[in-house]
């Protein structure tokens, strides 16, 4: 059965008329518009589920040629063979593109032509088509950073690194599927309760105050933040813990790009460093 991500053609476009190479590269431009994920076109498959002999039809690099030039911005796609019961079947693999919408530039009398392919019928893109093409293509320039403990606990302490007593948490910071780098631009220890809250925050590497860049499709484990309500300097002498035994106590993470993540901790992962 054909769908918008499968074409089933018996035998291959006749490339070598000016009609069958139209018929190509509109067949092309409408899967790689499709709503779907990757599309196939499998050529040697009759109606009824008969195999029909269907090897590439001369040098595959001459059938790439074909569509090139004639759609904008230009589709990736790739051809293999196989043989099935004695049978050459090729199949054309056409990955999702995150460059729609594909124009072609001119379709018999049609200039600049927006195909797209939808169940087993090819039509002219809508306005909404449109509009979920750009909104994927945006999506692909913005961050998805995700941030979570990297263990369960929360350790006050005397630090080195930070220049005194603070608390100091692991986290897991997550921008694998952003298109885009992020920034986080502030960390804030805080409970509901006490209306205790932490003034300072150092990221391990950095100077105090200092973002933290995640890059696009990064990420980062183990990032020892440390957080506290004296700066370095005020902080050597305050060895009292505060106390956040009572009530809920979060761990809020802002973004340059506006995202926030509160992390919940509880009670009994606070820890005196040993």
């Amino acid at each position: 059965m054909e769908t918008s991500g499968l074409e089933i053609k018996r035998e291959w476009w006749k490339l070598d008329k000016p009609s069958g190479e139209e018929e190509f590269v509109k067949d092309i431009a409408a899967m790689a518009n499709a709503q779907t994920g990757d599309s196939f076109i499998v050529v040697g498959l009759g109606e009824n589920g008969d195999l029909v002999n269907s090897p590439i039809p001369g040098d595959e690099a001459d059938v790439q040629s074909k569509h090139k030039d004639k759609i904008e911005p230009r589709i990736r796609m790739m051809i293999d063979e196989f043989k099935v019961e004695g049978k050459v079947i090729s199949v054309i693999t056409i990955p999702h593109s995150n460059e729609r919408p594909h124009v072609i530039k001119q379709y018999k009398d049609w200039h600049n032509w927006i195909p797209i392919r939808f169940g087993s019928s090819t039509l002219t893109a809508s306005r909404s088509d449109l509009d979920e093409m750009y909104q994927e293509r945006y999506r692909e320039h913005e961050s998805d950073m995700n941030v979570r403990l990297y263990e369960q606990k929360l350790r006050w302490g005397e630090y080195s690194v930070y220049g005194g007593y603070c608390f100091m948490v692991r986290l897991m910071i997550d921008n694998y599927n952003g298109g885009a780098p992020d920034y986080i631009v502030n960390a804030v220890l805080h409970s509901k309760t006490s209306k205790w809250k932490s003034k300072h925050f150092m990221f391990e590497g950095l100077v105090l105050g200092q973002e933290m860049r995640v890059g696009p499709h990064e990420r980062k484990q183990a990032v020892q933040l440390y957080l506290g309500e004296y700066a370095p300097d005020e902080a050597k002498n305050k060895d009292e813990a505060p106390d956040l035994s009572k009530g809920k106590v979060y761990l809020s993470m802002y973004a340059r790009s506006g995202k926030r993540s509160d992390i919940e901790i509880e009670s009994g992962w606070v820890e005196r460093k040993g």
